[in-house]
C-alpha cells in the first residue's frame, strides 16, 4: 500500500497560494491540448484554470509545472461538482443544486486574476434535459464539431446522453437529449468513456461499486451493467488509461485510489477487489478532512499524454502522481473471472427491494395518524435532553 512516486509540481509563490487556497475541490480535468486544467470548487461556486506543462526532463521522469492561475465565477454555478472541457476554451459544469451549463473559458493576457463568467454564457438551443442533481459529465467528441455528454443525475438516478453541435462562434444546438442508463442506478457520482467510446465506467454510491457498461450492447430500454468493480468504500472520480486496459477510482472514504485492469479485450464480469490500492493522501492529512464520503480523493484525470494523473481532495486540493509508477505495483495480479455477475446482479435487485421497503415503510409511519399525534410530544422530549 505504499504510494508511489508523487510528482511535485512547480509553480510560483501566487499560483500555488491560489491553489492550496481551494475550497473543497470536486472535478479536475485536463483541456484537450493538455496545456489547461479546470478544477470544481464546490463551497465557493466557482472554477480554476490553470495553464499547465507536461515534459520529460530525464528518463522516466516526469515535470510538471502550473502557471496562470484564475478563477472563474458565475450566477449560474450552484454547487459545481463536475467538469469537463467541450473544446480548449469552452467549459461544461455539472452543478449539483442546479444545471448543466457551458461556459467561453477562453485564455486572457492576464493572469492569477477572478473573473466573471456572467458575460460568458454560451446559449444552450433547445437545452439540456431531463436533469436532477447533475454530479459529473463526460464528454465524446467525434471530431466533426459534435460532442456527445453524459451526465450522472444524482438525485434522478439515470445516466442521460446530450448531443451538442457547435452553432456559429457563440453557441452549441443541441440535437437530442435521451436517458441512456437507469437500471440498478442509485446516486451515480462519476462517469468515465474510453478513449475509443467502447465503455463506461459509472460511480455508483447507493450501493458502492463501480458499473461498467459496453457501449454498442446497450439496449433502448435500459441496460444492466455488463461488468462490475467491488473493492471501493465510496467512489466519487474514476478515469480509463489512455489503452483502456486500467480504471483509476477515487475512493473517497480513504485515502487510496484503485486501480483495476481488465483480463484481455473484455470489462465483463465482476472484480472483487482492485489489482491494486495506492495510498495518495497522507495520515495527517486524511484524518483532518475525514468523515463519511470524505477525507479521501474525489477528482481524478488522466493528462492526455497517459503519464500523469491528476487528483484532488479536499484537504489537498492538487496533486500529480505518476501512472507508470502505479501501474507497475499491479502488473503481476489479474483480477477476478465473470463468473460471479448473474450472482451480483441479483444481490443488487435485491438491495434495491429492501431499500424501497424501508423508504415505504418509513413513509407510512410519518404519515399515520398515531405519528402526527405524538409529534409534539417528541419535540417535547428533545427540548428536555438539550437542557
Amino acid at each position: 500500500m505504499e504510494s508511489p512516486r508523487q510528482i511535485w509540481y512547480d509553480a510560483s509563490p501566487a499560483d500555488r497560494s491560489a491553489i492550496e487556497q481551494m475550497q473543497r475541490g470536486e472535478d479536475v480535468r485536463f483541456s484537450p491540448n493538455n496545456r489547461r486544467l479546470a478544477l470544481a470548487e464546490f463551497n465557493r461556486d466557482r472554477l480554476v484554470i490553470a495553464d499547465i506543462e507536461i515534459k520529460s526532463v530525464e528518463k522516466d521522469t516526469v515535470q510538471v509545472s502550473v502557471a496562470n492561475v484564475s478563477r472563474f465565477s458565475s450566477h449560474r454555478l450552484h454547487d459545481p461538482h463536475g467538469v469537463n472541457f467541450l473544446d480548449d476554451d469552452t467549459i461544461i459544469v455539472a452543478s449539483r443544486a442546479g444545471s448543466v451549463t457551458v461556459h467561453d473559458v477562453a485564455r486572457r493576457a492576464a493572469v492569477n486574476e477572478s473573473r466573471a463568467l456572467t458575460a460568458n454564457e454560451v446559449a444552450l438551443d433547445p437545452g439540456l434535459e431531463p436533469l436532477n442533481g447533475p454530479s459529473a459529465v463526460a464528454v465524446v467528441v467525434d471530431g466533426n464539431g459534435t460532442s456527445e455528454v453524459l451526465v450522472c443525475n444524482f438525485y434522478g438516478n439515470t445516466v442521460t446522453s446530450h448531443v451538442l453541435h457547435r452553432h456559429g462562434s457563440t453557441g452549441w444546438r443541441v440535437i437530442s437529449n435521451d436517458v441512456l442508463l437507469s437500471h440498478h442506478l442509485g446516486r451515480p457520482d462519476g462517469v468515465a468513456v474510453t478513449f475509443d467510446g467502447a465503455w463506461i465506467a459509472l460511480s455508483n454510491l447507493d450501493p458502492p461499486r463501480v458499473l461498467l457498461y459496453e457501449r454498442q450492447a446497450l439496449r433502448s430500454d435500459g441496460s444492466d451493467p455488463h461488468g462490475i468493480l467491488r473493492g471501493v468504500w465510496h467512489p466519487h472520480g474514476l478515469q480509463f488509461s489512455a489503452d483502456g486496459q486500467s480504471l483509476f477510482v477515487a475512493d473517497a472514504e480513504t485515502p487510496y485510489v484503485h486501480v483495476y485492469t481488465r483480463l484481455g479485450a473484455t470489462w465483463r464480469g465482476v472484480q472483487h477487489h482492485p489489482t491494486t490500492s495506492v495510498r495518495v493522501i497522507g495520515e495527517p492529512t486524511f484524518q483532518r478532512g475525514r468523515g463519511p464520503g470524505r477525507g479521501g480523493p474525489k477528482g481524478i484525470d488522466i493528462d492526455r499524454s497517459g503519464r500523469v494523473v491528476a487528483v484532488t481532495c479536499e484537504q489537498q486540493p492538487l496533486a500529480f502522481l505518476d501512472v507508470s509508477a502505479m501501474l507497475e505495483r499491479g502488473a503481476d495480479h489479474l483480477p477476478e473471472d465473470s463468473r460471479q455477475l448473474s450472482s451480483e446482479l441479483a444481490m443488487m435487485r435485491q438491495e434495491r427491494i429492501i431499500g424501497e421497503r424501508y423508504e415505504a415503510r418509513i413513509a407510512s409511519i410519518a404519515g399515520s395518524r398515531s405519528f402526527r399525534i405524538t409529534k409534539p410530544l417528541r419535540g417535547f422530549k428533545r427540548m428536555l435532553k438539550r437542557r
